[in-house]
Parts: structure tokens; sequence; C-alpha cells
């Protein structure tokens, strides 16, 4: 199945996005394309490649994320820009649900 997510953090392994789970996933794309990435970017079509139940980490993967890139590029977007991003296409964390401010 595939999953889509947000990308929390850039690190120098790798991508961290939240999947809308307990722990963020780590995405290893090459060097030029993690330069693509940027904070709050939406990434759809992940899977996950592995799960490490002690370590409480998993990776994710991605087929041919140049694609992704090449599409962008063809939406008039140069595909160095950060991508537009919507607050709804960030997964629920839940902030908010049934806690209102006193009446």
């Amino acid at each position: 199945d595939l999953c889509n997510g947000v990308v929390i953090r850039i690190a120098p392994q790798h991508v961290l996005v939240d999947i809308g789970v307990e722990t963020y996933g780590q995405l290893f794309v090459a060097d030029d394309l993690k330069s693509q990435f940027f904070t709050d970017d939406c990434v759809q079509g992940m899977t996950i490649e592995s799960i490490d139940l002690v370590g409480r980490t998993f990776t994710l993967e991605m087929d041919e994320p140049e694609l992704d890139i090449m599409s962008e590029a063809a939406a008039g977007r140069p595909a160095s820009a950060p991508s537009q991003r919507a607050p709804s296409q960030r997964p629920d964390k839940g902030k908010g649900k049934g806690k209102g401010k006193g009446k």
C-alpha cells in the first residue's frame, strides 16, 4: 500500500517524513534529490520498506522519485522551488480535537 506524508526535517542521511503514526519515517534518497525536498512538503506515493520494532523506526522508499520532480517542472513550477501547500494536505495529528476554549 502507498502512504503519503509531510517532510518534517532534511537530515544529512535521510528525509524525515510524518505519515501520521507515532514516529517519523526515514526516506533515503540521493543527495541531488534530497536537495529538492523542503520542510512541510507533501510527499505522496511512498511505501514502507522496513520496520525496526526494537529501535521504533521505519524506512520509506519511493519508486522513481525523479518522476515527481519532472511532473512539477511540467506543471510550470521549477523543480527547486518549494511546492504550494494547503493545511489540509498535512496528516491530521489530532490537534484541537475535543478541546475547546471555555464558554
